[in-house]
């Protein structure tokens, strides 16, 4: 099983200058972990996963991820068992959104 899985929900096709650094920033930080971009059916965010081959991408549904919903399906999604159950082969996530700045890795501790 792994320790933890480093999610970043992707939910556009672009990211503004100040979310790319964070993004750019927070790969490097936690590269010790498998990273796993979640992004809504259809939506192509190529542009931005494709700088991080290392990383993982995942489809949810647009009814969770996107503007179908917004942030009530966001929402749905992490009180979802079934978004829980895509990763059960990890004991922790750390849900890390793109306008978030990591400064060290502590997962382990």
């Amino acid at each position: 099983m792994t320790p933890v899985k480093v999610i970043i929900p992707l939910y556009k096709e672009q990211l503004p200058l100040a979310e790319k650094a964070a993004l750019d920033n927070n790969i490097k930080a936690l590269s010790a972990h498998p990273i796993v971009f979640i992004k809504p059916e259809g939506t192509d965010v190529s542009g931005i996963t494709g700088a991080y081959p290392e990383a993982g991408v995942m489809e949810v549904t647009t009814e969770w991820l996107g503007t179908k919903k917004g942030i009530a399906g966001y929402n749905e999604m992490m009180m979802s068992a079934d978004f829980y159950g895509m990763f059960t082969d990890t004991e922790y996530l750390l849900i890390c959104h793109t306008d978030a700045w990591i400064f060290r890795d502590e997962l382990k501790e």
